[in-house]
């Protein structure tokens, strides 16, 4: 009989592909598939009821070297942002999920930059990203690499990446299901 921790390689309670994980499982696991070259591509993580669940994707060709955060509140997103960029590393997936209070909570996989200019803003009204779409996507011709919009306290927020790289991206918003 063979204990987990005796091979922790055989042992990988979710698929590459995962959802509805709790995250005290998939940080125990979190090696499993970059050791076998698949780094995390996409990432979620989110409240539900009394647990904090994850989603994502370990995926063969994505972003490496990365890291990784969920369910960070503004200052530790902040603190984790500052961290990486120090060390090369930038955003390049983010998503915004709202804790029990309703403040929201930052996802984020980063990976090594290379010579493209970014920025990442948060916490930003409607005012403040219709001023940074203007200034950096209009005027400076960057694209939207990743987006958020939430809700806090009854008024919306964006969170985005802005990245000058050439690629070109398309961003649609405030659309009805129809739409």
């Amino acid at each position: 009989l063979m204990k987990e921790n005796q091979f922790p390689r055989f042992f990988a309670p979710f698929y590459n592909n995962f959802h509805q994980v709790k995250t005290g499982l998939l940080y125990k696991y979190f090696g499993y598939y970059p050791e076998m070259g698949m780094p995390l591509q996409t990432f979620s993580v989110y409240p539900s009821g009394n647990n904090v669940l994850a989603a994502g994707s370990f995926q063969a060709g994505a972003p490496n070297p990365f890291y990784a955060y969920g369910f960070l509140n503004t200052s530790e997103f902040t603190a984790k942002f500052n961290e990486k960029d120090n060390l090369g590393f930038r955003p390049h997936q983010l998503q915004v999920s709202l804790d029990g209070a309703g403040q929201p909570r930052f996802t984020a996989v980063w990976k090594k930059r290379g010579n493209e200019g970014y920025y990442v803003w948060i916490n930003m009204p409607d005012a403040d990203f219709n001023a940074k779409w203007n200034d950096l996507v209009l005027g400076q011709h960057y694209r939207i690499e990743d987006y958020s919009a939430y809700t806090v306290g009854g008024q919306r927020r964006h969170a985005a990446i802005f990245v000058k790289d050439g690629m070109p991206f398309y961003l649609f918003s405030n659309m009805t299901q129809d739409q």
